[in-house]
């Protein structure tokens, strides 16, 4: 503002339209009393919708790299970006992607023990597949404490990653994370105002909240082998996309 103020005009006219949203009410409502509410405040838009025409990314034929120094003072950080599918519950190894984040390089993983707590080497370390209508990326992303270990790191990133391309998970571990993920969505259930922030993503991706057992029940199947699959499908030297960022002294 006041530049994109035209902008902000259109992109109002053309995404908030009656068949572009769903409307998500919860905890203990008067519906009369709503849909009176709804009525008022929604009644005067008009549809007109149009689905932009989005063109699909070409495949990525080759691995890429970027070197980046940052002018401001901060740690060096290690970002890698592998191309994956989209979000869809019915597919095994997306799934199995969602499990594989905490896996390879969430608090649980044999990385994030050596690399943060025992040497100390790096600020933090995560991995996370992403979850959106189109193909997406699977992030793993790190910040290290001194340049000098840069190199050092990448190994340890490249030896978690080339681990589970070949060795099965401890299948009690899988079972474990499995229950933690089940039970820890629905125990954030616990109020209307987390019922009704846990459902707009689900409908986003999809439109539909039964995409939601889907998920978890599918994700109740994923066994060590579905795991391996899945780093095998998405880790692969093609997908890979990494950017080093240095800052200044």
């Amino acid at each position: 503002m006041p530049n994109l103020y035209e902008y902000s005009i259109s992109f109002y006219n053309r995404y908030y339209r009656p068949e572009n949203v769903i409307l998500v009410v919860a905890g203990d409502f008067n519906p009369d009393k709503t849909f009176e509410m709804v009525k008022k405040y929604y009644s005067s838009w008009k549809p007109g919708y149009i689905k932009p025409e989005i063109e699909p990314e070409p495949v990525q034929k080759k691995a890429n790299f970027a070197s980046v120094d940052y002018e401001g003072r901060t740690l060096p950080i290690i970002l890698y970006g592998y191309k994956m599918d989209a979000f869809d519950p019915d597919n095994n190894e997306y799934v199995a992607a969602n499990l594989l984040e905490d896996l390879a390089f969430g608090e649980i993983s044999d990385i994030y023990k050596k690399l943060v707590l025992n040497e100390q080497k790096v600020q933090f370390i995560a991995g996370g597949a992403s979850g959106n209508r189109d193909p997406g990326l699977f992030l793993i992303y790190t910040m290290v404490k001194d340049s000098n270990d840069i190199d050092y790191v990448r190994e340890e990133i490249q030896k978690t990653i080339n681990k589970f391309k070949n060795e099965p998970v401890d299948e009690k571990l899988l079972n474990d994370l499995k229950k933690r993920e089940k039970y820890s969505f629905l125990m954030d259930l616990d109020t209307p105002k987390r019922v009704a922030g846990a459902l707009p993503y689900f409908l986003t991706v999809q439109g539909r909240i039964e995409i939601i057992d889907e998920l978890y029940n599918n994700m109740d199947k994923i066994t060590p082998e579905d795991i391996m699959n899945a780093a095998k499908k998405y880790f692969v030297e093609t997908n890979k996309n990494e950017v080093i960022l240095k800052g200044g002294s």
